[in-house]
């Protein structure tokens, strides 16, 4: 399961965010079908989707909200993912920090803004 979500997140994310609105719209459709594909469709979105999906987990429709917050999920895992295999690459006997220093801190700062995301007003103020 992971492995095909990644491989669906390599590819060139769309970034038209009246596109993400139809596709949550067709998570709410009476037909399976139609929903799995709005599913995967989200999913190809990547971390760019996560932020437009993010509204949606209070949309009026149950159903809709169940699957965006799974789909918001699974970008979460596949990000974590990332992370570990940057550190794989700086673990190996031949790494050259150059190769994945960049990468790394770039996923830090992402998971960094993903915890604040989360992190209660009160608790982000202790820890500034």
């Amino acid at each position: 399961m992971i492995a095909l979500l990644a491989l669906i997140l390599l590819q060139d994310p769309p970034t038209d965010a009246q596109t993400v609105e139809r596709w949550v719209e067709h998570l709410a459709s009476s037909d399976v079908e139609t929903r799995e594909n709005a599913v995967l469709e989200l999913l190809k979105f990547g971390e760019k989707g996560d932020a437009l999906l993010k509204k949606h987990e209070a949309h009026p429709d149950p159903e809709v909200r169940t699957r965006v917050k799974e789909i918001r999920r699974r970008l979460a895992s596949v990000e974590r993912l990332k992370g570990f295999q940057i550190v794989q690459r700086a673990l190996e006997k031949d790494s050259k920090s150059a190769d994945w220093q960049p990468a790394l801190r770039q996923w830090l700062e992402t998971m960094v803004d993903s915890l604040k995301e989360h992190l209660p007003a009160e608790k982000l103020k202790e820890l500034q």
